[in-house]
């Protein structure tokens, strides 16, 4: 192998924990920091002895900023329906969307230094230096519902259709691996798993700082 891509902790931590306006600051952080930096740490070990090619590259990918306040506070609704996550319309949108921008940005910030001491650990356990940590560059503008969203999203239609390019696939394979009819909402969100996910112009964007990175 000459290149090896991982990256990891966001299932773990879980995408509805990081949205929901009720997780408190240290139960996220303490999270985080367990899956991006003690899970990651030990799963890099793991790799440096099975990839043990002198020139091969070892890349870990930051995050980025699910919410900013480039949001649409319409669409962050959606998000969170989309997770089985209900807010009161009472609930003023600034305040919302001020609070889950705040939850993203600590996900995403210590997540990028979790993985960051991972790589360190790694590469001192190793002792040559072979992993490389790699952040993206996102911006406010380009987080889901952003003006240049660099992440799917959910159509504005009554069903939060999915926007993505590979829906029948998925859509075959969420029947397949939730058939029973009290299934209905893991399989309605299997359905819409790709909300949050980079699209083509965010996978681009971790192609192009990869490759820029792999050329230092």
């Amino acid at each position: 192998m000459d290149l090896v891509l991982l990256n990891g902790g966001i299932n773990d931590v879980g995408v509805a924990t990081i949205v929901n306006p009720l997780t408190t600051h240290d139960h996220l952080t303490s999270q985080t920091i367990r899956y991006c930096y003690d899970d990651m740490r030990l799963l890099l070990r793991a790799i440096a002895t099975t990839f043990t090619k002198p020139t091969a590259h070892l890349v870990v990918t930051g995050y980025y900023p699910i919410l900013s306040a480039a949001s649409d506070p319409v669409g962050v609704r959606h998000l969170l329906a989309c997770h089985g996550l209900q807010v009161p319309p009472i609930v003023a949108e600034s305040l919302l969307l001020e609070r889950l921008v705040d939850l993203c940005a600590t996900f995403w910030h210590t997540s990028d230094t979790s993985l960051a001491r991972a790589v360190a650990d790694a590469n001192a356990a190793e002792g040559q230096g072979r992993i490389r940590f790699v952040p993206t560059q996102f911006q406010p503008q380009n987080a889901a519902y952003g003006p240049a969203a660099w992440l799917f999203s959910l159509q504005p239609d009554f069903a939060f259709s999915p926007t993505d390019e590979v829906i029948p696939q998925r859509h075959a394979a969420c029947e397949l691996f939730h058939p029973h009819l009290l299934e209905i909402f893991p399989r309605e969100q299997c359905f819409r798993a790709s909300v949050g996910h980079p699209n083509r112009a965010g996978a681009q964007h971790y192609a192009d700082v990869i490759s820029g990175a792999l050329q230092l």
